[in-house]
């Protein structure tokens, strides 16, 4: 705890200068930029471990996430979908079965067939 303290009241430092520096307008560019290498020299590995926790969670978000996720499709993609614990694999179908075909479908399933079988007899197979 004694590091992260020591940072906070660094950085706290740090920002009022900079923000006392730019009020008055008395510091130079120079100044204030020579101030900040300096900070990032007494604190380069904390600011470095930061940056690259930055850029990994950006490039995470901009690739997608995680697609593959059930929380991310939409109700008719799951209804469409079927997990065969026979094979273990998922099946989809090409469109949403109706009711009947859903009452089907569990009948033949308990019965001992696979969805793949079944799906397919049904063309509803994609």
């Amino acid at each position: 705890m004694d590091k992260i303290e020591k940072f906070k009241a660094s950085a706290k430092k740090f920002a009022m200068a900079t923000a006392k520096a730019v009020k008055t307008g008395v510091s130079t560019l120079i100044d204030v930029a020579e101030e900040v290498f300096k900070y990032y020299d007494a604190h380069k590995n904390t600011l470095n471990r930061i940056g690259l926790a930055l850029l990994g969670a950006g490039a995470f978000r901009w690739l997608g996430g995680r697609p593959d996720d059930t929380r991310y499709m939409t109700r008719d993609d799951r209804e469409k979908r079927f997990y065969d614990a026979r094979t273990g694999r998922y099946v989809y179908a090409r469109r949403k079965p109706n009711s009947f075909e859903r009452m089907e479908i569990d009948k033949r399933y308990a019965a001992g067939e696979s969805y793949i079988s079944i799906l397919n007899s049904l063309g509803i197979l994609d």
